[in-house]
């Protein structure tokens, strides 16, 4: 690798479940070094959260977050999935965000928060 490429990213987190019901995820990244960073997030530090909420098998909702601190970007969703027959399930989510996750580029004064909401028939043959 050239001197002004080497790259070293850090990731810490930590799982735990709630009597099979309740999932958290918590996620640190660090990326230290010169140059592009591996993998589709840029920025020098990110934060990801997610709790997942599973009351029987054929139900979940989702709710993952992630954030970069020195832009203060953050994207955020909330999903509510469930299989309606085998191999065929349907999902519904809103999602939101304000600024790049991925990089570092700072927020203009007058960067807007972006909402959509989605329905997600999702069939096997």
């Amino acid at each position: 690798m050239a001197p002004d490429r080497t790259n070293l990213c850090m990731v810490l987190g930590a799982d735990y479940s709630l009597a099979d019901l309740f999932f958290c995820t918590v996620e640190y990244q660090r990326n230290f070094g010169q140059g592009p960073q591996p993998g589709q997030f840029q920025a020098d530090r990110s934060l990801f959260a997610s709790l997942v909420w599973k009351p029987d098998d054929w139900t979940s909702a989702n709710s993952p977050l992630i954030f970069t601190p020195r832009n203060q970007a953050w994207q955020g969703l909330l999903s509510l999935n469930r299989v309606l027959l085998r191999r065929t399930s349907l999902m519904v989510y809103t999602t939101a965000s304000r600024g790049d996750v991925r990089t570092d580029e700072p927020l203009g004064a007058y960067t807007p928060m972006v909402l959509a909401l989605g329905l997600t028939l999702e069939a096997a043959f």
